[in-house]
Order: C-alpha cells, then sequence, then structure tokens
C-alpha cells in the first residue's frame, strides 16, 4: 500500500525515517527529490532545511508499516496526516536532534 505523508511544520523538518520490516529503516535524507516542500523554506544547508514561517508542509509518498522523522525542535508542534487522514498533533518536546515515529501499523 501506498501511504501519502503531509506534515504540516511549524518549525524545522530534517529528514524522513521509513522504518520498516524486521525493524530495519530506511534513511532518507531531506535532499531527496521525493520529498516536495511546500512554503518558505531556507535551504542553505539541503541536509537541514529550515523555516521560520507558519504554513509550511513537506509532501511525499512512502510504502511501508510505519513513518518517522529526524527533527531538532523541542518548540513547534506539527499537524500529521497520511493517506488524507489526520493522525496526530507531534510535539517533540525534545532538544538536540532525535529520531521519531510519527505512525505505526499503517
Amino acid at each position: 500500500m501506498k501511504n501519502i505523508l503531509l506534515l504540516a511544520a511549524m518549525l524545522m523538518f530534517l529528514s524522513v525515517v521509513i522504518p520498516g520490516v524486521l525493524s530495519a529503516s530506511i534513511f532518507v535524507p531531506a535532499d531527496n527529490p521525493n520529498i516536495q516542500y511546500f512554503g518558505r523554506w531556507d535551504f542553505s544547508d539541503k541536509l537541514h532545511p529550515k523555516h521560520s514561517w507558519p504554513g509550511v508542509y513537506i509532501y511525499a509518498e512512502f510504502t511501508g508499516t510505519s513513518i518517522g522523522v529526524r527533527l531538532n525542535d523541542s518548540v513547534s508542534y506539527y499537524n500529521v496526516y497520511i493517506d488524507g487522514n489526520f493522525v496526530k498533533v507531534f510535539h517533540s518536546g525534545k532538544s538536540g536532534e532525535a529520531d521519531f515515529i510519527l505512525a505505526e501499523n499503517l
């Protein structure tokens, strides 16, 4: 099943991590051409895009049973949509770069 991730962001998005079968992960860097960025993004560091304007979001299609992100953002809240359905509001609450699962058992 092809899944679509739509993440409405408020601060920094770094990369998509797609956990797969048997706890294996496929890391997809932020400069992957299959990730589409909408809104005002700063790509001066292509592997660590930043934004400071509201209303930005990313779009990516993936196949798998779960998806996560790597963020360095302890402030912002993100609306997570998969296949057009609202999944949750995500807030890391952690300072420093870390990986987070956004959805499992897809």
